[in-house]
C-alpha cells in the first residue's frame, strides 16, 4: 500500500489501532469511556537520520509494522534526563577549570 505522505528523517506515519468497544466479559464501553489505543500500523517510514558521518541510521520498523505507541511524557521525560545529563558533564567542566585555577592561585601565593 502507498501513502501520499513521505515522513522525514526518522519520523513515521502510524494508523491508530480501533478502539475496544466491548470487555472480554461481554459489557459495551461508551464512546466517552474509551482509552485511546496504544497500538497501530505503521503506514509510511522516513529514510532514517544521519549520523555524524552523514550515513543514514536505518529504521528498525517498516510499513505495515504493528507497533506499540510510546507515550508522549515518557519521551519528554528521556528527553528531559538526557539534557540533565548533559549540563551536569558541562558544570563538572566548570568546576574542574575553577579548581584548577584555586590550585594555580594558592601555588602562586606560596611562591610569592
Amino acid at each position: 500500500m502507498s501513502f501520499p505522505l513521505k515522513p522525514l528523517e526518522d519520523k513515521i506515519i502510524v494508523k491508530q489501532a480501533e478502539a475496544e468497544t466491548q470487555t472480554a466479559s461481554g459489557l459495551y464501553i461508551p464512546d466517552n469511556a474509551k482509552e485511546k489505543p496504544q497500538q497501530g500500523e505503521v503506514l509510511a517510514v522516513g529514510p532514517g537520520r544521519r549520523d555524524e558521518k552523514g550515513e543514514r541510521i536505518p529504521m528498525d520498523v517498516q510499513v505495515g509494522d504493528k507497533i506499540l505507541e510510546s507515550n508522549k511524557q515518557m519521551q519528554e521525560m528521556t528527553a528531559a534526563m538526557g539534557e540533565i545529563s548533559q549540563r551536569s558533564q558541562e558544570i563538572g567542566k566548570i568546576i574542574k577549570t575553577i579548581e584548577d585555577i584555586a590550585f594555580q592561585t594558592n601555588i602562586l601565593a606560596l611562591n610569592a
